[in-house]
């Protein structure tokens, strides 16, 4: 695994975690945020998509088939 292609840049991201103050991860939050919900809390939720969610159920349109590939053969995947 150490030579996986996107190890190096997943070691900077976490070392570049451990030198944020409380203020950087505050306006990281922020920024997040609005990029996720530009319409605040209240763009995370919809009436009319909850009454439809609610009607139909959480179904899948299509089957997605995996297959597992852990060296147990028991993973959560499988079980």
């Amino acid at each position: 695994m150490e030579d996986h292609p996107l190890r190096a840049r997943a070691e900077a991201h976490i070392a570049a975690a451990s030198r944020r103050t409380a203020e950087d991860n505050n306006r990281l939050t922020a920024i997040l945020r609005g990029w996720c919900w530009p319409g605040g809390p209240e763009d995370t939720t919809d009436a009319i998509a909850r009454n439809l969610v609610r009607s139909r159920g959480p179904a899948c349109l299509t089957k997605v088939a995996l297959e597992c590939t852990c060296a147990q053969g028991r993973c959560a995947l499988c079980n």
